[in-house]
């Protein structure tokens, strides 16, 4: 079945200007092939300090050679309750009444706030921030990346970045450039900047050298455990040499003596009723001590008591699923922070797993209106190195692969889950 939508045209991602309360997080141009309309999706998110309730927009639509057509087209984002950080938009087409158009600028020119002050737009400079860098990615090394996390808080996730008035703490919130500290997790900007790179490093070293040392006097421990073991056993050697002689001539006392009493119960015959009474005496002590009923009905009794087989496969059965279910917390715990943070760096996407032997697909539904597929790889990419994730799994012996779930509405986004989990994979939840 053709996809009802066909992505047309996007914008650059995170356009802003200064001074402006809100960025434009994404956009994008569809074309619907069942009605052959025209029609843009667009995300922003509340960068200032006071909650929006309003926003003014004009669009620009373009032709395919990017010459604007026919006049700007304005639209309003109305009854909005959009709060610092909030996101918003994505779920309101704006109709494009020219056919033929194949692409559009956008620029916001007022917002209103739910005190009911305005922002006004003094100058269209709607241009793209720099992309984040995610700080494994920028430091080039793991422990390197550790020992920041270590100096400023584990969630660190990208570096620090100022542009156009604003400000992007490590955590990943932006600020306003006259806000010293972040809003979200309280670093300090100038902190921040005054990291030194070689002092990082020696850190690093140093922490790196006490746990190598840590490392050494904990083998060497262990080994003189295991070397003073043996030492500390009883050796047999000690035993008096006469013990075990005279242990054995006692047994050989015993067996004659039993051997003497037990004859002299006997009545006195010849060789040939001998011979039958000791045939039916022997009957007489199998049927009373050992009998063949008796022998089987006792390994019956132990077999299913011990080790029978509906035992054996419940307990195999039981060991298996332990082990799955240690597998799955194991990937579960692995992947808490990389779903939380494609829900930051791509809104919307939803995070899956399914666990195969040593195996991980991550299942990625996600709304192709605002990302395309190398936008959304690029971005989990990202993401796993940031959080460690892909390191974490590779560590205990995973190896993962990817599988894309793109939608173009909520009914085919709900159509899409019941897919994921007719294929195995399990939610990731917060």
């Amino acid at each position: 079945m053709s996809e009802r939508y066909a992505r047309l045209f996007s914008l650059p991602e995170n356009l802003y200007q200064p001074g402006s309360p809100v960025m434009i997080l994404a956009g994008a141009l569809l074309k619907d092939n069942q009605a052959g309309g025209i029609l843009a999706l667009m995300k922003f998110k509340n960068v200032g300090t006071k909650p929006i309730r309003g926003l003014k927009v004009r669009f620009f639509p373009q032709d395919l050679t990017g010459i604007d057509l026919d006049q700007p087209l304005e639209h309003q984002y109305l009854d909005l309750n959009a709060a610092r950080d909030g996101e918003f938009g994505q779920k309101e087409p704006v109709a494009f009444p020219n056919a033929i158009t194949r692409a559009f600028r956008v620029e916001v020119y007022q917002v209103v706030f739910a005190d009911g002050t305005l922002w006004n737009q003094e100058q269209s400079s709607w241009t793209p921030m720099p992309p984040f860098q995610a700080l494994e990615t920028a430091l080039g090394d793991k422990e390197l990346c550790k020992e920041y996390q270590i100096l400023y808080g584990a969630n660190c996730r990208i570096m620090p970045q100022e542009d156009k008035g604003l400000w992007r703490c490590t955590c990943g919130a932006w600020n306003m450039e006259s806000e010293a500290n972040c809003h979200a997790c309280g670093k300090n900007l100038d902190q921040l900047k005054a990291l030194d790179l070689e002092q990082l490093k020696a850190s690093r070293d140093a922490r790196l050298a006490r746990e190598q040392q840590a490392m050494a006097a904990q083998q060497a421990a262990a080994s003189q455990a295991a070397a003073s073991a043996p030492a500390q056993a009883p050796s047999k050697g000690n035993r008096p040499q006469w013990l075990i002689p005279g242990i054995a001539a006692l047994l050989v006392v015993l067996v004659g003596v039993g051997v003497f009493f037990a004859n002299r119960g006997k009545p006195a015959s010849s060789g040939s009723s001998g011979s039958g009474g000791g045939t039916q005496s022997a009957a007489s002590d199998d049927s009373g001590t050992s009998a063949p009923s008796d022998d089987s009905s006792s390994a019956a009794a132990d077999d299913s008591g011990t080790s029978a087989p509906s035992d054996d496969s419940g307990s195999a059965s039981g060991s298996s699923g332990s082990a799955a279910a240690s597998d799955e917390d194991f990937v579960r715990d692995a992947l808490h922070d990389f779903s939380g943070e494609m829900e930051d760096y791509a809104p919307g996407t939803t995070v899956a797993f399914s666990l195969e032997g040593s195996s991980v697909t991550l299942g990625l539904l996600a709304d192709q209106s605002q990302f395309t597929d190398d936008e959304i790889m690029g971005i989990a990419n990202e993401v796993l190195d940031g959080t460690g994730a892909r390191d974490f799994l590779a560590d205990g012996g995973f190896e993962i692969s990817f599988h894309l779930f793109l939608y173009d509405d909520d009914r085919q986004m709900k159509n899409l889950q019941n897919e994921m989990m007719d294929l195995g994979f399990l939610l990731m939840e917060e």
